[in-house]
């Protein structure tokens, strides 16, 4: 498991940074949904740094359209900066729209 930077921890004025590994997958998975729990718990808006991936699966990807379900829900902010790679990944599996990174 890695070290969570000080990029990642980053909160202020309510709004939250959370960057994505350049390889992201069904290991790291639970990992992700803590930190994603834990910034929405905290914060009103969510940037969701995927600028830097290279590879992402399908598992990942469905974490990430629920975790925005839900913010959308609790009338919070998330924010995607995207990799090509990251959107079309996201465009195959027919996600990007609601990811809103098509």
């Amino acid at each position: 498991m890695s070290q969570d930077t000080e990029e990642e921890k980053t909160k202020v004025s309510g709004d939250s940074l959370v960057k994505l590994e350049p390889e992201i997958s069904i290991q790291k998975v639970k990992d992700l949904h803590e930190r994603l729990m834990a910034s929405l718990e905290q914060n009103e808006n969510i940037e969701i740094d995927a600028a830097e991936v290279k590879l992402i699966d399908t598992a990942t990807l469905q974490l990430l359209v629920v975790f925005k379900q839900e913010a959308v829900k609790l009338h919070k902010q998330v924010e995607f900066t995207a990799s090509e790679r990251f959107i079309d990944s996201a465009k195959l599996i027919g996600v990007a729209e609601m990811l809103d990174v098509a």
